[in-house]
């Protein structure tokens, strides 16, 4: 139920995260043949049950393919070879979506606190930045991130307040940005090869954001 993000190795497999089951599942478009694996059990946070697997992301290193489980507070890897499956607590609630850089550091988005994750996944260590809040109590909610694909600069989403972060690895600093439109909602986001930032957006329903 529900396929959801979708990122492709490097030999061509197209992986995905079913958000509304607990597996992740891999196409290879050649033959056409589909692998779904279920997930570890997990506790669901969610207040409609389960855990919802949902950004994923190819490591660069090793081809590993990586998730989050957004109500779970887990991420997790897909060996490429063998498909087992590690995971690991998430070092921050709500991981939603999540990019690696050239270099193989992961980043995610902490949805649930406003926080934004950089991991080393060779021993899962991670540190955590508190995204700067606007009002007083009120987090942010950053779902979608990409890496710049010049600079290597991590931009995020802030779903509730119509903005856009822009994280200075170097200077582990945000800059912020208003978005020109009410309700945005960002989905995910992507770069031209100029270099500029694309978003796309779905505003409905502005009443039931999470």
């Amino acid at each position: 139920r529900y396929p959801h993000t979708i990122r492709v190795n490097k030999r061509g497999e197209v992986w995905f995260t079913l958000a509304g089951s607990e597996k992740v599942g891999r196409l290879i478009p050649t033959t056409g043949e589909f692998t779904f694996l279920d997930l570890p059990n997990a506790v669901s946070g969610g207040i409609s049950g389960g855990t919802q697997p949902y950004g994923i992301d190819i490591d660069p290193k090793d081809d590993s393919m990586w998730y989050g489980r957004l109500f779970g507070d887990k991420i997790g890897r897909v060996d490429p070879k063998t498909l087992e499956i590690t995971e690991y607590d998430s070092p921050v609630r709500g991981p939603r979506r999540m990019r690696f850089d050239r270099e193989g550091v992961l980043w995610v988005t902490g949805y649930s606190e406003g926080e934004l994750a950089r991991v080393t996944t060779d021993g899962f260590r991670s540190k955590v930045y508190q995204m700067p809040e606007f009002a007083e109590g009120y987090r942010p909610a950053p779902y979608a991130l990409g890496v710049h694909p010049q600079t290597q600069e991590i931009w995020l989403n802030e779903n509730m307040t119509d903005r856009l972060y822009r994280f200075i690895p170097s200077e582990e600093r945000f800059v912020v940005y208003p978005v020109p439109l009410a309700g945005t909602y960002t989905r995910d986001m992507s770069f031209t090869r100029e270099g500029k930032v694309c978003l796309s957006n779905n505003p409905i329903p502005p009443p039931a954001l999470e």
